[in-house]
């Protein structure tokens, strides 16, 4: 028993976090923001800045992990409002302005804020595929008028990315991660945007 109650979590807002999270699809996940918005908002008011942020690492770890899930669960994580989006929204737009700077500046990737949630360099490759579905979900969901960042702001960051790769080959880096989790993210972006990329 005593080691139960260090492996199982006592807080129940997060356990339904939990659960709620393997259930996700593109059919259900309005069903499951509402559940866990009515959760929430009953229990702790205050904690909803921590729960939110608990939603969100959740999300990005998995998204990591399943590229076949990442935009539903994008598309669930968009689906709060009121006080819990707002949250979410800032989650979403720290990842968002961390991961552009691998984009525009030769950091190294010891240096990426969220580099503790990859656990492999192909991960890289989902973190491009969910910037794109980020910037998709804007464009095809008007009506939630949440704006991540403009096509014209994606294009040129992408352009900065090609960029540092281009001088990494130039200078034939020692450190080849910094040049492979830059071509996983073009790569990620590119095969998601597909033929629009060209457009």
């Amino acid at each position: 028993p005593k080691l139960l109650s260090k492996i199982i979590n006592n807080d129940d807002n997060i356990n339904l976090i939990n659960r709620s999270m393997n259930k996700i699809t593109e059919t259900n996940y309005m069903t499951i923001v509402k559940e866990i918005t009515e959760e929430l908002n009953q229990d702790n008011f205050r904690q909803l800045p921590e729960y939110s942020k608990y939603l969100f690492d959740s999300i990005i770890k998995k998204c990591l992990i399943d590229e076949n899930l990442i935009k539903d669960y994008l598309y669930f994580l968009n689906g709060f409002d009121n006080d819990i989006g707002k949250h979410i929204f800032l989650n979403i737009d720290k990842y968002i302005n961390s991961t552009f700077i691998l984009f525009e500046k030769n950091i190294s990737l010891k240096d990426y804020l969220y580099i503790s949630y990859v656990k492999d360099i192909t991960n890289y490759y989902n973190i491009g595929k969910i910037l794109t579905y980020l910037y998709l979900i804007q464009k095809n969901e008007p009506k939630k008028k949440t704006i991540y960042f403009t096509e014209q702001f994606f294009y040129k960051k992408i352009k900065s990315c090609l960029t540092i790769i281009d001088n990494y080959i130039d200078w034939e880096p020692s450190m080849m991660d910094d040049l492979y989790s830059r071509i996983y993210l073009i790569f990620g972006i590119i095969e998601t945007l597909n033929t629009d990329i060209f457009k």
